[in-house]
């Protein structure tokens, strides 16, 4: 995964990073429109940069799927290899509804489910060097904390992980106790949501680039 390059072109995919309330191209506007979900068209556009700067042979893997919205960006962002971890608890959760709506836009070919708990799967599914994890499953601090170290010897050098709703309490500290805990793990960038007035990122996002060879840095000026 080339993290600096995402970094680099982040910014520019908005007018004003991270104040814009939709990104400069619009392609991913029909699939908010067309599937459910909690994601806004920010954060798709996100997910489709980082997947577009996956490495050969790596994957995208997200835990927690719900109707497919931002698996499917990753797949319409470039990602050879999508997959998304699912147990199907929250709400209406359907897998029939999620591979339909894969289907629609064309992803099929490039999109695996998995229906299970992310944290086994991680430990139990023979799965391909990740590139980009992103993590929007069960959002406890026990929770998150064990998903983002189960999924530590999986990640590719270097990698991302995205960790969505990222201005609750209760995911923030476990997102700091990881990077705290793991010299390989750096803060880049925090993005926030609706509690720092800008809805169009849901939740906010927080950013951690992974690189075997990195020091603990702290972090970047939030967003």
């Amino acid at each position: 995964m080339d993290v600096e390059r995402f970094l680099r072109e982040l910014p520019g995919r908005f007018a004003g990073f991270p104040g814009s309330e939709t990104p400069i191209d619009r392609r991913l506007q029909p699939l908010c429109e067309a599937v459910e979900g909690l994601s806004e068209e920010n954060n798709l556009a996100l997910i489709a940069l980082a997947a577009g700067c996956l490495g050969d042979g790596e994957a995208y893997v997200e835990a927690g799927s719900y109707r497919g919205r931002s698996l499917i960006a990753a797949a319409l962002g470039g990602a050879g290899t999508a997959i998304g971890i699912d147990n199907f608890s929250f709400d209406d959760s359907d897998p029939a509804r999620l591979a339909a709506n894969v289907e629609r836009f064309g992803a099929g070919d490039r999109v695996r489910v998995i229906d299970g708990d992310a944290v086994a799967v991680l430990r139990e599914h023979d799965l391909p060097p990740i590139g980009v994890f992103f993590y929007d499953a069960d959002h406890s601090t026990a929770a998150t904390r064990a998903a983002l170290d189960a999924v530590r010897l999986l990640l590719a050098d270097p990698a991302l992980i995205v960790v969505a709703d990222a201005e609750w309490p209760r995911v923030r500290v476990a997102t700091d106790a990881f990077v705290a805990a793991n010299h390989e793990a750096r803060l880049r960038l925090r993005i926030a949501g609706r509690a720092g007035g800008q809805p169009w990122w849901w939740d906010g996002m927080d950013l951690v680039a992974w690189h075997a060879d990195s020091p603990h840095a702290g972090t970047l000026p939030r967003g």
